[in-house]
């Protein structure tokens, strides 16, 4: 249903671990999706860029955190130096399957701790891309966490087919979860987390304009015009900087845009076609077919009757 290209999914890993309060973890920016379930207790989350929000994680609470911005998790608001463990001891023993430690009585906090590696690094390393989760999310999380609950009860340690394939195709259906949620709270000006860490400000405002108004017929010369480069040097700075064009950059935005209207179901096709920035439906289906590999009328199909928000 969706393209995930970027995911390497023969190398994902799961666990759990206890940790002592006071405890902290402290991961540098890595080429991974990062997944992190308060089992018990409670945590606090802190990008290394101190504009953002320190936010609270209370029992259930999912957060998951991709490629492309260092961040703390721990049991304090302000956590000492000394309660402190770098977050690459964490992973390579997830790694290693010798994650989960017994647990040592009340005061300390369970979390459930999952790797997935990227291929390469993505658009967050630009747009870090932080999906927060609540209870309060309604069905979203309710979805998230029953996908968490069967990787952790039935996979986690799965080595042989097909309980493997099945890890996989699991796995694929959180990161959907986890990315959906952030478009999804992006277009109604709700991601918490939403900043830019490129130190460019052409290519910075670039994007804020593409993300703000994915609707407008951008070309690469309005763009280029728009951020006071000529064509040909804003081309190379933002392939340098993102990996990409800037129209498949749009196209990407707007197909996720789509992917929401498409679950709230209150547009038809058409109408989305036109919101999204396409001047006919039959522009729209053949753009979201490269993106998705499905037509937007399949996965409209494809969606429960009970899956809309």
């Amino acid at each position: 249903m969706a393209n995930f290209g970027y995911i390497n999914l023969d190398d994902i890993d799961y666990g759990t671990i206890h940790r002592n309060v006071p405890w902290g973890i402290h991961v540098e920016p890595r080429r991974m999706l990062a997944l992190f379930v308060v089992s018990r207790g409670k945590a606090w989350f802190q990008t290394d860029n101190k504009s953002l929000p320190r936010v609270e994680l209370g029992e259930g609470d999912i957060i998951g955190v991709s490629a492309g911005i260092g961040y703390t998790l721990s049991s304090e608001p302000e956590p000492a130096a000394a309660s402190i463990i770098d977050g690459k001891e964490i992973f390579e023993s997830l790694a290693r399957k010798t994650l989960h430690t017994p647990s040592t009585g009340e005061g300390d906090t369970e979390l459930v701790i999952g790797r997935v590696p990227l291929k390469k690094q993505v658009l967050a390393g630009i747009y870090p891309t932080i999906s927060l989760l609540t209870p309060r999310d309604g069905k979203p999380h309710l979805r998230t966490r029953n996908i968490i609950d069967m990787i952790i009860r039935d996979y986690a340690q799965a080595d042989g087919s097909p309980e493997r394939a099945i890890l996989k195709r699991l796995t694929e259906a959180l990161a959907i979860e986890l990315l959906t949620n952030v478009e999804r709270k992006r277009a109604r000006g709700e991601d918490r987390f939403w900043h830019p860490t490129t130190t460019d400000r052409s290519i910075s405002s670039a994007l804020d304009l593409l993300h703000q108004n994915p609707q407008e017929d951008w070309t690469l010369e309005r763009l280029a015009q728009a951020v006071g480069l000529s064509r040909s040097v804003f081309a190379e700075r933002f392939r340098n900087i993102t990996g990409g064009t800037p129209i498949s950059y749009l196209t990407s935005i707007r197909i996720n845009r789509a992917i929401i209207l498409i679950e709230e179901g209150a547009l038809s096709l058409s109408e989305i076609a036109f919101a999204t920035g396409y001047m006919s439906e039959a522009a729209f289906s053949r753009a979201f077919v490269r993106e998705k590999g499905i037509t937007p009328g399949r996965f409209r199909a494809s969606i429960p009757k009970d899956a809309a928000q």
